[in-house]
Order: structure tokens, then C-alpha cells, then sequence
């Protein structure tokens, strides 16, 4: 009884999203199709957006009105330049830090009596030695990593201006259904 009570349950569950489901098929009308291409008269060609990307990211976006996906482009290379110069900051300290460990690590050596042959492999295994130029290698690092980071920005910036000037000219629409909770892309291609 339990069994036939839990199947009744689920049908009638069932059948009330596929009523709710009913609304969203049933579509009233659908957006005017453009029939006019917009004017490319006067934009710089694909290759040209994306060197204008490659100068200054989110350039290339911009020459073809795309000022939000532009800017998302500059501010992260601009973040990015910010954090090398930063890194590159802390990774001159860091030196300058190893250089007075070391200088301090070899006058303390000298002056217990360790001969002066000797002196770099017993600076190379004192622990604040260690410690430093374990600091040192790990602001490298992060150097390389912000230098990569910022040529990823150059490149997808360039890509992307490249495919959007590409794009510009193809004719698609994106509308909203009349019931408000979906939303629709439509595209259309021309056929001779």
C-alpha cells in the first residue's frame, strides 16, 4: 500500500512540472531578424585589432564598440604589470637581505677560526643562509609566474580582438521569451 501511495506521489509530481514546463514551449513571438549588417567603414581589419591588442590590451575590443570586454582586458593587464613591479620590488629586498646574511654569516665564521677555504661550504649550510635563498628562489619564481601571466593577457587579448573583429559583421540576435524565465540566442546565416 506504501508502494502504490509513494508512485501516486511521484506522478502527480510529475505531471505538475510538466505543466509549469507547458509555458516555456509555448513562445509567442520571436525577435525581428536584422536584415542590415552593421558598417565596418572605418575599423582597423582583424590582423589590425589585434596588434592594436597587442600595444595596449583591450585596444583591439574597443575599436569594435566592445568597451566592457576591452576594459576587463586592460584592468587585468594593468593588475598584472602592478604585481611584477611589486614582485620585483620584494625580490630586490630579498637580495639585499641576502647579501647582509651572508656578509654577517662569514664575519661570524672568520672570527671563530674557520679557514678562509673553507669559508663558502660553511656559509652554504648556515640555516639564516639557507632560509634567505630559499626566499630568494621563491620571489624568482613568483617573477616568472607574473611575467607569464602578463604574456597570457597579451596573447588572449590579441585572440580575442582578432575573433571579434572577425564576428563583427556576423548577424545574430539574443531576445527574452515573453514569459520572462528564459532567455533565447538566436543566429541567423544567409544562404544563397
Amino acid at each position: 500500500m506504501n508502494a502504490r501511495r509513494g508512485i501516486q506521489r511521484a506522478l502527480t509530481a510529475l505531471g505538475l512540472v510538466g505543466c509549469m514546463a507547458g509555458g516555456v514551449a509555448a513562445q509567442e513571438e520571436t525577435p525581428p531578424i536584422p536584415t542590415e549588417l552593421p558598417s565596418l567603414a572605418g575599423r582597423p581589419s582583424p590582423v589590425g585589432a589585434m596588434v592594436r591588442s597587442f600595444v595596449l590590451p583591450g585596444w583591439g575590443q574597443a575599436s569594435y564598440d566592445r568597451y566592457v570586454r576591452g576594459g576587463v582586458y586592460f584592468m587585468g593587464h594593468t593588475g598584472n604589470l602592478f604585481m611584477v613591479f611589486k614582485t620585483l620590488t620584494s625580490l630586490d629586498e630579498a637580495r639585499e637581505r641576502e647579501d647582509r646574511i651572508v656578509a654577517a654569516s662569514e664575519d661570524r665564521l672568520l672570527e671563530s677560526g674557520t679557514p678562509p677555504d673553507s669559508l663558502d661550504a660553511e656559509v652554504d649550510v648556515d640555516a639564516s643562509v639557507v632560509s634567505i635563498r630559499r626566499l630568494v628562489s621563491a620571489r624568482e619564481e613568483q617573477r616568472e609566474d607574473w611575467i607569464a601571466l602578463g604574456l597570457f593577457w597579451l596573447l588572449i587579448s590579441g585572440v580575442d580582438a582578432y575573433v571579434t573583429a572577425q564576428l563583427a559583421d556576423f548577424p545574430a540576435s539574443i531576445g527574452a521569451t515573453t514569459d520572462g524565465r528564459s532567455v533565447g540566442i538566436m543566429v541567423t546565416v544567409p544562404v544563397r
